[in-house]
């Protein structure tokens, strides 16, 4: 590698962070995000007391809040509404919530084109979703299946 030569080290790589687990292979990245089923349910005042929370602790270190909206939706690493993702990273990946993301990094390297509701990527698709279930994974925190 370091004269030049190419050298595959991988067929495949796999990230987790939070409640999503991602793969990137042969070009293409799929995120699939993944919240526990009781997120989705999660009543309004639950929310609003999270939210509470860590508005609090924020504000106590002199920072501003991100946002003071129970109803935002859940960073992709705390179940927060609005969480770390308020603003900044919403606004760089258009597709930050959806919970399948499908990329073509050669074509969008910046990740602002979600493909995974293209009828004519379905194949890749299902490829990219099959391998990220038989990751490397420790024991799941989260259930991956569709």
């Amino acid at each position: 590698v370091l004269d030049g030569t190419s050298l595959q080290l991988h067929d495949a790589l796999y990230f987790e962070l939070g409640y999503t687990r991602a793969v990137v292979e042969g070009g293409w990245k799929y995120i699939a995000l993944r919240y526990p089923e009781w997120a989705h349910t999660m009543s309004f005042d639950e929310r609003k007391r999270r939210l509470d929370e860590f508005n609090g602790k924020r504000r106590a270190l002199g920072r501003r809040a991100l946002t003071d909206d129970p109803l935002r939706p859940f960073s992709h690493v705390s179940l927060v509404p609005g969480g770390l993702a308020a603003g900044r990273v919403e606004s760089q990946y258009p597709a930050y919530h959806d919970s399948d993301q499908l990329y073509d990094l050669e074509a969008d390297p910046g990740e602002q084109r979600n493909l995974a509701e293209s009828a004519d990527k379905e194949t890749i698709l299902v490829r990219m979703r099959a391998l990220l279930r038989e990751a490397p994974f420790p024991e799941p925190l989260l259930r991956m299946d569709d």
